[in-house]
């Protein structure tokens, strides 16, 4: 049984010095708290229950933000614990300290037809199809060229030049229908070098998409739909979504 003042002096002791001193002055200022609070307790015996109802008095304003960083400050110090082997596991860790995004639910076929009703240009309702159907950012889709189409093995392949590793998406049917439309698209240029080009057959800037085929109507994202006010009209949920591979 470790106490949790123990953890605290050793956590203050080791790491704090290596952070900023802006960082060092704010988390003595919530160790101290912390110490005031369960100091003289055995870190093993602080339970969930108790860190949510200390998180939860009175919540909102400065005091529920203060309550929030000084359990960052006991996560980090219970953290360090673990890896001392002073404890097996981080209770804190359990207590969701960050306020969570309402992504409660996956965007349905009927709503994307729906939101495909809106839609007054083609190019916008291809790219946004696509980005549904594959989860690739539209972003990645604007730069998407048909040497990345490997119609014998199936698969989209795309490079992260970051890692330089590359993610295989699986062409559907329903993705393969799409890309038969894209190929059909026209443009003035001899050689189709993106799946989505401009009219001069180049790449389009995610800016540029937008302004030229008017994409307001729908804006995918790698983790997100935004619905503009016209979705509204037509009472589809507004808001930040999350996103699920539809069926093929």
């Amino acid at each position: 049984m470790h106490p949790v003042d123990t953890i605290l002096d050793k956590y203050k002791e080791d790491v704090l010095p290596h952070l900023s001193e802006a960082t060092q002055q704010d988390y003595a200022r919530h160790l101290t708290v912390l110490s005031r609070l369960f100091g003289k307790r055995a870190a093993e015996s602080i339970t969930y229950k108790e860190l949510r109802e200390y998180l939860n008095q009175a919540p909102g304003g400065k005091g529920h933000a203060h309550r929030t960083k000084s359990l960052w400050c006991l996560r980090a110090a219970f953290n360090y614990a673990v890896q001392l082997q002073w404890l097996q596991s981080n209770v804190v860790k359990e207590v969701e300290l960050r306020n969570p995004k309402p992504r409660d639910r996956i965007v349905t076929e009927q709503e994307f037809q729906r939101l495909k009703a809106l839609g007054k240009h083609e190019k916008t309702m291809l790219a946004a199809e696509l980005t549904w159907c594959t989860g690739l950012p539209q972003r990645e889709i604007l730069n998407l060229t048909w040497a990345q189409i490997y119609p014998d093995e199936e698969v989209i392949r795309q490079y992260n030049r970051r890692t330089g590793q590359s993610i295989d998406v699986k062409i559907t049917p329903r993705v393969k229908a799409l890309l038969d439309r894209c190929r059909q698209l026209p443009i003035e240029s001899k050689v189709r070098t993106y799946v989505l080009p401009s009219k001069n057959g180049k790449r389009y800037s995610g800016p540029g998409f937008r302004a030229r085929v008017g994409s307001a109507t729908l804006r995918l994202t790698k983790t997100r739909a935004t619905l503009d006010s016209a979705s509204k009209i037509s009472r589809i949920p507004i808001g930040i979504i999350k996103r699920g591979l539809p069926k093929p």
